[in-house]
């Protein structure tokens, strides 16, 4: 078993580099199950459909590119692209996300906190 961190992520096709330091959550998406109690005692497990996410990535911004313009021309769209993220491991995730919630640019560091959330993320 091995373990790192994300070496790149590509979204709509552009590809960012990812801060060494960078140390986001991820979840697959699919079913989350919890138990609810009857009364005589028994219990039934309820599943829910829950998204998948990638939470706090800091991917390098390039303002020769655009890239902070190009990051919230998406959240503006407000659609699912196309999104693959690179692990060091050689691990790759793929799945349809969109942008989301508030990004922090930090001029000093030339690196932007996003987060991703859509449909299942599968490992290619």
């Amino acid at each position: 078993m091995k373990g790192g961190p994300i070496e790149s992520i590509t979204i709509q096709g552009r590809t960012f580099a990812v801060a060494q330091d960078s140390d986001p959550d991820r979840v697959l998406g699919g079913k989350q199950n919890s138990i609810e109690a009857n009364g005589d005692g028994s219990v039934r497990v309820i599943q829910e459909q829950v998204p998948s996410k990638i939470d706090g990535i800091a991917i390098v911004i390039d303002d020769d590119r655009g890239d902070q313009e190009f990051i919230q021309d998406l959240k503006d769209q407000g659609e699912l692209v196309d999104v693959s993220v690179t692990y060091v491991t050689g691990s790759v995730y793929y799945g349809s996300m969109a942008v989301v919630d508030a990004s922090k640019y930090s001029p000093k560091k030339a690196t932007m906190e996003i987060h991703l959330a859509g449909k299942k993320l599968t490992k290619q």
